[in-house]
């Protein structure tokens, strides 16, 4: 239910990406409901890092996604996952 876009940072010591001003309005779905997310994910450092530039948010979707994403889940281990600290 969220989507997220991810800028890749692969050098180190360089300056972090920013999102131009449009984008905020250019990442909601065209019917208002879900917004795509951006992370920044710096992997060049020594402690690779994720922040959060712009917070997702639900799309809609139907019966049939839904059935699709859990089996999806239930068939895949991830590899590594996001949580945001509170």
């Amino acid at each position: 239910h969220f989507r997220y876009l991810a800028v890749v940072c692969t050098e180190p010591d360089k300056q972090q990406w920013i999102p131009s001003p449009g984008i905020k309005d250019q990442s909601l779905a065209p019917d208002g409901v879900g917004r795509v997310g951006i992370l920044y994910i710096n992997i060049a450092e020594e402690e690779p890092t994720v922040k959060v530039l712009l917070k997702a948010e639900r799309f809609r979707s139907s019966k049939e996604i839904v059935e699709l994403s859990d089996r999806f889940v239930a068939e895949h281990t991830a590899n590594w996952e996001f949580r945001e600290e509170l």
